[in-house]
């Protein structure tokens, strides 16, 4: 299932999906599951190319709450980082350290 909810037109677009795996946070401390070292390196590239996709972007996106309960799972294991609440364009971040730049 994929939403597309348009707050305002100056304003970010939220798509969701739903992603029935969970949450990595849920699966190793409520699930107590360990995961094998290849479930591991599938986790960590995809965050990893979420990360570069977010900050590659002709608007660099800093997410700022980076951590397991926002990395959703898929059934089949990959990974999705998710929960953008906290963010902000580097720009905006930009301004905001350097106001006379």
């Amino acid at each position: 299932m994929t939403l597309l909810l348009l707050l305002d037109f100056q304003q970010f677009a939220i798509v969701t999906q739903y992603v029935s795996g969970g949450s990595l946070f849920s699966l190793l401390h409520e699930q107590k599951r360990l995961l094998d070292i290849h479930s591991k390196l599938i986790i960590a590239t995809d965050v990893a190319r979420g990360m570069k996709y977010l900050h590659t972007l002709p608007q660099p996106i800093i997410h700022r709450d980076l951590n397991s309960q926002n990395i959703l799972l898929e059934e089949n294991g990959r990974a999705i980082v998710a929960d953008f609440g906290g963010s902000r364009l580097y720009s905006q971040i930009r301004r905001a350290a350097f106001p006379e730049i």
